[in-house]
């Protein structure tokens, strides 16, 4: 979505729309981020705690009085359906919270699965000392090749 987005922000119209082969190859590097499975779910459960903590509250409260209809999609993004239950008394504050990080948590390994299916992507586990440096000499050794 956001390559999409920036297709058409800078071209006026997403490069999968055009009409015609595209005679160029595009040269590009994909890198992944990966960590084990419990850090990941660890960063999601405080993640959502501090967003929890730090103005979803208002956020959703505002959205909720600009845009009464939450049956549009942008409300099905993880946390706001969650939060809004919670602030109309539906669910408790624990209750949102919890249904919040599974939601995304779950998000989390559907993202996971689907790009380890992509082939070409240099994985790296953010959970090892000096990550950065082995991104650093990949994409500049990429870089020098191309």
């Amino acid at each position: 979505r956001l390559v999409r987005a920036i297709e058409i922000a800078i071209k006026g119209v997403p490069l999968s729309r055009k009409r015609g082969p595209l005679n160029k190859q595009v040269n590009s590097l994909w890198l992944g981020l990966t960590a084990p499975t419990t850090l990941i779910d660890q960063r999601i459960n405080h993640r959502v705690i501090h967003r929890a903590q730090h103005g979803m509250t208002s956020e959703v409260k505002r959205l909720t009085h600009q845009y009464p209809d939450w049956s549009l999609p942008a409300f099905s993004a993880t946390g706001y359906r969650e939060w809004h239950d919670y602030l109309n008394s539906t669910t408790t504050k624990s209750q949102a919270i919890n249904l919040w990080q599974t939601a995304e948590r779950q998000y989390a390994r559907r993202q996971v699965t689907w790009f380890k299916k992509m082939p070409g992507i240099t994985w790296f586990d953010v959970s090892r000392p000096n990550y950065h440096n082995q991104v650093v000499q990949t994409v500049k050794t990429w870089y020098n090749q191309i």
